[in-house]
């Protein structure tokens, strides 16, 4: 009787062990499966969030051309990133207030609404976005389907001079070797234009 007990009992702590070593083997192939399903989900996350880049051609005007057919030309500061949408075509939507205008009949502090070609799904062009607080003279042109005051930019990059400082204006666009332009000087040579209406010949 004594030798059948000790063995019922050999078997119960067999038993027992090996529920032990079970669990304790599932306890610890767990937290790794858990950090391989989190390491998939940050993998596909990070591809489905590159951009799709897009690239197109966007007729473009002489300066003269450009200044006669927008219906605003301003300086503005990017004020704040207002949205953006996918259809009929990706565009991303800026907050501006109006510096200085040169054409259009709207004052300074009076805001407006830039469509950028583009938004956070697609790269347009390689064209990097306005950031708040940035300063442009912009070629304009109404945008439909929009409130009243939205606008496209007229040429696309050629459209946008950033103000570099009081005295320094950078045309974006790659089209021309003097990029490069004294603030004052484009200011004047706008107004003549936009006043005057006189042609300005192959000057951009």
């Amino acid at each position: 009787m004594r030798s059948n007990r000790k063995w019922t009992w050999l078997f119960v702590e067999i038993a027992i062990l090996s529920c032990l070593l079970v669990g304790d083997i599932m306890n610890n192939q767990s937290p790794e499966s858990s950090i391989t399903e989190v390491k998939t989900s940050i993998n596909t996350t990070v591809n489905s969030a590159q951009k799709v880049k897009a690239h197109a051609l966007i007729q473009t005007y002489p300066f003269d051309e450009a200044l006669q057919q927008a219906d605003l030309v301003s300086e503005i500061v990017i004020t704040n990133h207002a949205g953006e949408i996918d259809e009929p075509s990706t565009k991303t939507i800026f907050s501006a207030e109006i510096v200085k205008s040169y054409k259009g009949g709207l004052e300074a502090g009076e805001t407006i609404d830039v469509l950028q070609e583009g938004n956070s799904k697609v790269e347009f062009n390689g064209t990097r976005f306005f950031q708040v607080g940035e300063k442009y003279v912009l070629i304009l042109k109404k945008a439909t389907g929009f409130s009243e005051r939205t606008y496209w930019i007229l040429g696309g990059e050629s459209g946008v001079y950033e103000v570099v400082d009081d005295s320094t204006i950078i045309k974006w666009a790659k089209v021309e070797d003097n990029q490069i332009r004294n603030k004052e000087q484009f200011e004047q040579l706008i107004t003549a234009q936009v006043a005057e209406k006189k042609p300005l010949g192959t000057q951009r």
